[in-house]
Parts: structure tokens; sequence; C-alpha cells
């Protein structure tokens, strides 16, 4: 009789390979090549993984550096179609020159989803060049990431776009973001920094939007929102030093929290169509009032 140990190895091994591609899938990359050790037929599935996720802060080697772990797994990567690359770093664990060449190996083995964090108080500028891919479907930035986008790029499969308290060059950044996505369906957006009056949003694929800024910065901002499809809508923290200008005429849900808005007239008049709407503010001014807004 096999003693329990072999036999539980065996049974590993007799797992399908797409399930076990599939688990896999679920772990940083780290613990996944730490699975090649399993067993003979592991030691190099984790090369098809088609996800990988690394955290400057989880590799400490005295033989390599995080950039050059990095680089040896893009290296032994094998899976044809790269479903998603997660990056967290500290900028003084690698230098910015590898992250775009990393993203370019990715945007070449048809990237689905990027996310990127940087850690605060630290900025590494995400240059127009990386913003021009055919399969991209999700983009997340988080922290210190400073966006210049001096004029439209082409993300032409972009569904859902996180700004997660990132900054911006200008203004004109923003917009040539946004006018680069032409089926944006989901936006969230979580405060914004520096450089920015208004935040000019308008896409006409938009269906879904979130902002929280809940910071209460002295002052004053504008959101200009031009959204045509949009069904949902989200807003948290806005104060007194905010301008809402409005325009969804299909909007079905809205939910308003934690602050107090500076509205426009076409504000309420988006709001006629909704099902379920939320006020939870503190105040609430109309500016430029004009007619009848629900009938």
């Amino acid at each position: 009789m096999r003693n329990q140990g072999f036999t539980k190895e065996d049974r590993m091994n007799q797992l399908p390979e797409d399930l076990i591609l599939r688990i896999l899938s679920f772990l940083p990359t780290e613990l996944v090549i730490a699975t090649s050790v399993l067993s003979k037929q592991w030691r190099s599935l984790w090369k098809l993984v088609p996800n990988l996720e690394f955290d400057s802060d989880d590799y400490e080697s005295e033989h390599y550096t995080f950039s050059e772990i990095v680089c040896k797994s893009f290296l032994s990567l094998k899976a044809p179609v790269l479903k998603s690359l997660h990056l967290s770093f500290r900028l003084k664990s690698v230098n910015p020159v590898d992250i775009g060449l990393w993203i370019g190996i990715a945007f070449a083995r048809h990237l689905r989803e990027l996310v990127l964090y940087v850690a605060p108080k630290q900025t590494f500028t995400f240059p127009s060049s990386l913003c021009i891919c055919n399969t991209l479907e999700t983009l997340k930035l988080i922290l210190g990431i400073h966006v210049d986008i001096p004029c439209p790029v082409l993300l032409k499969s972009l569904r859902t776009l996180h700004l997660d308290s990132v900054s911006y060059k200008d203004e004109e950044s923003i917009r040539n973001l946004l006018s680069s996505c032409p089926i944006l369906e989901n936006l969230v957006v979580y405060e914004y920094w520096y450089n920015v009056v208004n935040f000019d949003i308008e896409v006409p694929s938009l269906k879904r939007l979130e902002i929280c800024d809940v910071l209460h910065k002295k002052e004053f901002r504008r959101y200009t929102i031009n959204v045509p499809c949009l069904k949902y809508l989200r807003i948290e923290g806005l104060n007194k030093d905010f301008e809402l200008c409005l325009n969804a005429p299909e909007l079905v849900e809205a939910y308003f929290t934690k602050g107090s808005l500076i509205i426009a007239d076409k504000f309420l008049g988006s709001l006629k169509s909704a099902k379920r709407l939320s006020l939870d503010i503190l105040a609430l001014k109309v500016v430029y009032p004009t007619g009848s807004i629900f009938y």
C-alpha cells in the first residue's frame, strides 16, 4: 500500500491542468512560483498562469532585486494571453524605466487588466505612451501616480477605469484620457489632486459613475458631468466649495452622501428619470433655477 503522502501527491498530479491554472491564478506570483517544487508536473506549470501580481514589499532577497525578479518572471512567462497584471511598488525599489518596459511587454501579451499602485508620497508619471493598447479592458491607477497625457490616445477596449487619489498635470490630461476610451462604461474617481479646478467628464458611453471626494480641500472645485447614457451615479463627500453640473437624462439610480452641494439647474433635471434617489447631504443650493423640474 502506498503511504498517505504519496497518495496526496498522486491526487494532486491527477488534477486537470485547467483547474490547477485556475487555482494558481488567485495567488500572488511569488506563491505561484513557489508551487513549482510541489511536483514535476507543476515545475513549469506556473509559467502558463495568465495572471501576474507583484508587490515590492513582499520581495526581499539577498540575491535578486525586485526588478530582477519581475524581469525573470516575464522572461519565463509562456501564457499567450495575459489576463491581469497587478504592480504594487515603492519607487526606491524599482526603476521607472523598468515599469514602462513591463507594461509594454504585458500589452504585447494582449493584457486585459492593469492595476498600478505606487506607495504614497511618491510620484510615478504615467505617460501617454502607455495608453495605447487594443486589448486592455480594465485600468486602475492608485495613489502615487501622475497622469500626463498631452494629446488623445487610444484605449479602444477599455470599459472600466479607476482613478484613485492620483494627480494630473492639468485638466487637459483628464479630458484626453477620457476621450481616448470610446466604450468606457464604468468610471471611479476617488479624490483628485493639483492643477485641476474643473474635472470634466464627458463620456457618451458611460453607464456607471462613482465620485468620492471627502478631504474637503479649501479651493473651489467643479465637476462638469455630461453623460447621456448614465444609469448609476454615486457621489460622496462634495462640500460647499464644490459646484456640480450634471447632464444625465437616462439616470436610474442616484446616491449623494456625506457632503453639501452647490448645483446648477441641469442637475435637478437629470433626476427626473431616476427610480431610486438618495440625498443624504447637509445643504442644497440650486444655481440659476428655471421653470418646472419635476412633472
